[in-house]
């Protein structure tokens, strides 16, 4: 076990958990509900995603399947898809600047940390987010 906490690092401790607290209770209803269809459809796309490598490698399960750039390019263009490099980018990839999130990063964020940035970042590019995921959903229907 660790160091026993002083007093204050207690006190700290506790108020940073009842900040976080404060600050998520804060958050508006419609806000949360944004966040929980956004989180619900990036699923889909992940799936989708992982069923094609699944089958391509020809695995029992997609448990252990990674979203990884470099497999994902190969995984598309093996099955014909015609997506840029980029827009796969913005959905699968890794960045994670601020209000320039790929989708991953921002499902990530708003699973994993739940602050209000992210929430606003939702807000903001609550167009662009979804039409990234209905492009990549419509072409994978067709």
């Amino acid at each position: 076990m660790g160091k026993a906490l002083s007093i204050n690092e207690i006190s700290k401790i506790k108020e940073n958990v009842k900040n976080f607290i404060l600050n998520t209770e804060a958050i508006e209803k419609e806000d949360i509900q944004l966040a929980e269809r956004f989180k619900t459809k990036f699923a889909i796309c992940e799936k989708a995603y992982k069923i094609m490598e699944q089958k391509i490698k020809n695995v029992k399960s997609t448990a252990n399947i990674k979203l990884n750039m470099k497999s994902i390019k190969s995984n598309i263009s093996k099955l014909n898809f015609q997506f840029e490099e980029s827009f796969l980018k913005r959905l699968f990839g890794s960045e994670a600047k601020r209000n320039n999130k790929s989708l991953k990063k921002l499902r990530d964020a708003l699973t994993h940390d739940f602050v209000k940035e992210d929430i606003e970042e939702l807000k903001n590019r609550e167009c662009e987010i979804f039409q990234i995921m209905d492009e990549f959903l419509n072409e994978l229907k067709k």
